[in-house]
């Protein structure tokens, strides 16, 4: 979920740098812009939900991180738009550092989920080759226990046929103290 998070941030955060340059430069108003507002509030609401996924070691840092410096480029932003043009170079100069901040700390929250999946689906590997060999082992041992029997009981029900006829031939020639013995 992370990874799917990072993303939309990263299309978030590209969608509202290009705004605030349209602002700056082209002298576009954000108070007509509802699209800005829009990405604003998607933005944080998908670090809000990234807050409410960590899920690898690392990455609570990272995502208050990410946290402290978009409320600090948001800040900025709305200083460089309030002050006069002639000082915005050097602030929206300052903006590109911060922005690249934050892309880096996105970045850095998805490759630890990366590394996270990486990191599972290895161990998943082992443990499936483990299972895979358990496994063959119990089948091997059911195969030759089914292949015993398979041998051994015909000729276990054949020697009690043989007796139970011979019995039944004894008591037929007459000879009563022949006695049929059945055990199970």
């Amino acid at each position: 979920q992370s990874i799917v998070y990072a993303k939309k941030m990263l299309a978030s955060a590209d969608e509202i740098k290009n705004i605030q340059l349209q602002c700056l430069f082209s002298g576009k108003n954000l108070a007509e812009d509802d699209s800005y507002k829009t990405h604003i509030a998607e933005f944080e609401n998908i670090l809000f939900a990234e807050q409410k996924n960590i899920t690898e070691v690392g990455e609570k840092e990272l995502v208050q991180q990410l946290k402290i410096n978009y409320d600090n480029y948001i800040v900025k932003f709305n200083k460089v738009a309030l002050n006069d043009k002639e000082k915005n170079q050097q602030i929206f100069n300052q903006m590109l550092e911060d922005f690249k901040d934050i892309k880096n700390l996105i970045l850095k929250i998805s490759d630890i989920n990366m590394q996270a999946i990486v990191r599972k689906n290895n161990i998943l590997k082992e443990l499936s080759h483990d299972a895979y060999m358990y496994i063959s082992i119990i089948g091997t041992i059911c195969l030759l226990i089914s292949f015993s029997i398979l041998l051994n009981f015909p000729n276990d029900i054949a020697q009690r046929i043989k007796a139970l006829i011979n019995g039944i031939r004894e008591i037929a020639n007459k000879n009563y103290n022949q006695k049929l013995i059945f055990t199970s």
